[in-house]
């Protein structure tokens, strides 16, 4: 009985082992992921107010006063070229119950070599991106135009002269 019980175990063994198939193979397919980091920050001056009358870097012919900074910073951009731009949205100075309005002039002030770009309202800074990482950190500065230092010298007296200026990043 044993010799049958042992036979027929290795005769079942034999037909397991002889029908055993194979799969595969099999595969995983892993991925990685960098994803572009971009900040767009503004940096407001604590002080912003500002003698109109007696401050002389506000003068048109004046270097300006600093009113902020913004910087941009993109890491890890694509391959091909990336196109931003920069919008400037102001009006003039205006106070409440006064008539009169103050034009002045926004600038961008490049610390190093102290030269100055001028953009009035709806104009905009471009900046381009080509594969790099890019850096940018421009100083905003404002000073009146050649009008608003006329229509100071005949505006009414007030603390609350004021313009709300919106800077705006847009990819195009």
């Amino acid at each position: 009985m044993k010799k049958i019980s042992l036979l027929l175990f290795h005769i079942l063994i034999g037909i397991v082992v002889s029908q055993a198939q194979t799969f595969g193979p099999l595969h995983v397919d892993v991925f990685g992921q960098i994803l572009t980091q971009l900040t767009f920050q503004l940096e407001p001056e604590d002080n912003l107010t500002f003698n109109l009358v007696e401050n002389e870097d506000i003068q048109p012919q004046g270097r300006g006063v600093s009113i902020g900074r913004w910087k941009f910073s993109l890491f890890n951009p694509p391959e091909s070229v990336s196109r931003y731009e920069v919008v400037y949205d102001y009006d003039s100075l205006a106070a409440p119950d006064i008539s009169s309005t103050i034009d002045f002039e926004l600038i961008e002030i490049d610390d190093e070599t102290a030269e100055q770009a001028v953009f009035t309202s709806g104009n905009a800074h471009r900046i381009l991106v080509s594969g790099e990482n890019t850096v940018i950190e421009t100083r905003l500065g404002a000073r009146l135009t050649n009008k608003g230092r006329r229509e100071v010298a005949l505006a009414s007296a007030s603390d609350e002269y004021s313009s709300e200026i919106t800077i705006m990043l847009v990819q195009i």
